[in-house]
This record gives C-alpha cells, sequence and structure tokens, in this order.
C-alpha cells in the first residue's frame, strides 16, 4: 500500500567524503539502520534529526527513517548552539546523526533531551558512529516498510525556515507533498530524489527529473539560477515537471523569464519556422482537467495546421499533460495591454468560443 519509500531513491550514493555507495548497498544499509529504530520502538510520532552535510551514510539514515515512518528532522549544522536548542525542544529528537565536528555544540544544546548520538563522519572516541548500526541482522532480507498510519497527511521529514525573520520555525513535511517532487532544499537532503549540492549541481538534477519523471519542484532562487545556465537544462529534459515553485528568496525578472522559457510548451511550438509568436494557456475541461491550448500567430505568407501542431509538440513533449488537448487558435495578434505584455487571460477567453 504505503511501500514507495524503499525504492523510490535507490541509485549510487556519493557523498562530501568521496565514496560511492550502490543501490543494493544503500537499500541494505537503510533495512539494518530501520530494523534498529523498530528495536527501540521508534515510531511515526517521534522524531530523528541529521545535523549534517550529505555524506555516505546520510541517505541510508534518511532512507531508513522512510522505511520506519518515522520523521526526520534536518538542521544545518552551521546555526549557533542557543537556535539548536531552541529548534530541537520542539521537536524533541530521540536519536541525532552528525558530523564529528559539531559535536560539542550539538551535545551541549541537546544534554536536556538526552537523545543517541551517532557520528556519520569525523567520529569522536567513546561516541556512537552509525557504523555500529550495520553490521548483518538475520532475515534482513525479508523486511518490509511500515504502513503510513495517517496517509498522505503523515509527516515523513522536518525542514527549518531560514530564521531571516526570528528563530527558524520547523516545517512538517507531509508525505503526499512528496509524491512526484523533488524538494530542493540544503537542510532538508533532497528528500524524495536526492540531490546532492556538493556535486555538479545541474546535470545532477536533471539526471533524476528525466529518470523518475518528476512533476514537481521546490527550489531557492539560486538553485534556479544554476539550473538555466546548465546546457543540459532543455526543454525535454523538463519535459514532466507541472509546477515549479521558487522560496527562500527573490528571483530576477530575466532569470524567471528564461524558467518559464523551459517550462513551457510555448519554447516547443517556437521551434517552427512558421510561427511568430504563442502563448500557451490552460483551458478546463472534464477529462483533461487544465488542458493546453495554444494562441498562434504565424508568420507572413506561411501555413501550418492545428494538427501539424499538435503532432509536433506530441513528438517533442510525449508527456500526455503537455499534449495541446485544448486546440489551436490562430489569430493576427495576440492580446496584449499597452506595454506589450501578452494577456494570458484574455487568451484564454478565445477558447470559451471556440
Amino acid at each position: 500500500m504505503h511501500h514507495q519509500f524503499a525504492k523510490v531513491i535507490l541509485r549510487p550514493e556519493f557523498g562530501i567524503d568521496g565514496r560511492e555507495l550502490p543501490n543494493r548497498g544503500l537499500l541494505t544499509w537503510s533495512t539494518r539502520l530501520v530494523l534498529h529504530f523498530k528495536k527501540i520502538g521508534l515510531r511515526h510520532d517521534d522524531v530523528i534529526a541529521i545535523v549534517a552535510k550529505h555524506s555516505t551514510y546520510t541517505s541510508s539514515v534518511a532512507v531508513g527513517c522512510f522505511m520506519n515512518c518515522t520523521p526526520f528532522h534536518a538542521v544545518n549544522s552551521v546555526l549557533d548552539q542557543d537556535t539548536i536548542h531552541q529548534i530541537f525542544k520542539v521537536t524533541a529528537p530521540k536519536i541525532i546523526f552528525y558530523h564529528g565536528e559539531v559535536y560539542e555544540k550539538i551535545h551541549e544544546a541537546t544534554q536536556p533531551l538526552k537523545p543517541l548520538f551517532y557520528t556519520l563522519t569525523k567520529h569522536i572516541n567513546g561516541v556512537g558512529r552509525v557504523e555500529d548500526l550495520l553490521d548483518p541482522i538475520p532475515n534482513e532480507e525479508f523486511y518490509k516498510p511500515e504502513l503510513l498510519v495517517l496517509g498522505g497527511e503523515q509527516t515523513v521529514a522536518i525542514a527549518c525556515s531560514s530564521g531571516t525573520t526570528g528563530m527558524p520555525k520547523c516545517v512538517c513535511i507531509p508525505k503526499m507533498f512528496l509524491e512526484n517532487g523533488l524538494y530542493i532544499h540544503e537542510q532538508l537532503l533532497g528528500l524524495v530524489y536526492w540531490v546532492v549540492l556538493n556535486f555538479p549541481l545541474c546535470e545532477y538534477k536533471l539526471q533524476a527529473l528525466k529518470k523518475y519523471k518528476i512533476s514537481l519542484i521546490f527550489a531557492a532562487p539560486r538553485h534556479v539560477s544554476a539550473l538555466i545556465t546548465c546546457p543540459a537544462a532543455t526543454t525535454d529534459n523538463l519535459s514532466s515537471i507541472r509546477s515549479f515553485m521558487v522560496g527562500g528568496g527573490f528571483i530576477g525578472r530575466s532569470t524567471l523569464k528564461q524558467l518559464k522559457g523551459l517550462l513551457k510548451n510555448e519554447e516547443v511550438i517556437n521551434e517552427l519556422p512558421e510561427v511568430s509568436d504563442v502563448c500557451v494557456v490552460g483551458v478546463y475541461d472534464e477529462k483533461h482537467g487544465d488542458a493546453a491550448g495554444a494562441v498562434v500567430v504565424l508568420r507572413q505568407g506561411a501555413e501550418l495546421t492545428e494538427e501539424q501542431m499538435k503532432n509536433h509538440t506530441r513528438t517533442r513533449l510525449p508527456l500526455d499533460h503537455k499534449q495541446l488537448h485544448a486546440g489551436v487558435i490562430f489569430v493576427d495578434r495576440l492580446p496584449q495591454n499597452a506595454n506589450g505584455k501578452t494577456l494570458k487571460r484574455d487568451a484564454q477567453a478565445l477558447f470559451e468560443n471556440k
């Protein structure tokens, strides 16, 4: 029923320590970790904290949390001791995985909570290491992930807000938010489809986008800037995206324009030499919901049929939600305001009378 978490992240892993972990190894380590979580009685209403950059073991910890339906709280290790103390007062993690260089800060900040500590890298004498939890366990190959108790609304991860207006807030991420999403967040570690921000951002991200047909993305402005400058960021590679949300800062007008160009059908339609201008809008219908429709201006003397345009779109963007199900309307000029900006609502209204 809800056994998806065990399989969606499986791919070779790389971390800041430069090691590579094959898919089978990631799943094996995650299984051993989740069996340890079960042994000490962790449930869906407990929390496991991760205060670390991405390393060889980080993804296995997070996948183990997913498999046990125990949310992990991802906290930036650069936060000061008092801030970490206040944040963890809210979520009260039972286990904290972290890098050894921040041991003293984390230990002092969480003394009242008395959590279990395990280092991921730069281990400390006398302190637990993640490797202590990775010894083989009898019958581990028969383990099956836990079922979600609260369905799609169940919290599977907890992020922290930026803290620019005060103390960072804990933000609960429900499972339904991650269904087809790529959540790009340094402290949240990428979640469903792992994004390692220490490595070439655009190539790595696009590989996951195309392979898993990701339809929802939430990204910071600087990640968008990296994406649009990447040669591999083409309409083809981004064709599965239905919603792209940007937060955590401001985005420049030119950057936004380039991003829109990559995500819309308009760029594909503009490839046709007969097309002078185009505006793609969403038109509601019962079968497709928000169906795409194109308002097109042809070049002088050019000839192009609706079916030819649909065939071109179908060839370049094979996903169903990118097809021109609402049809094509040819006009002499796109509806625009006095500043030359296309009026999408007016363009959309043209389909009401089609």
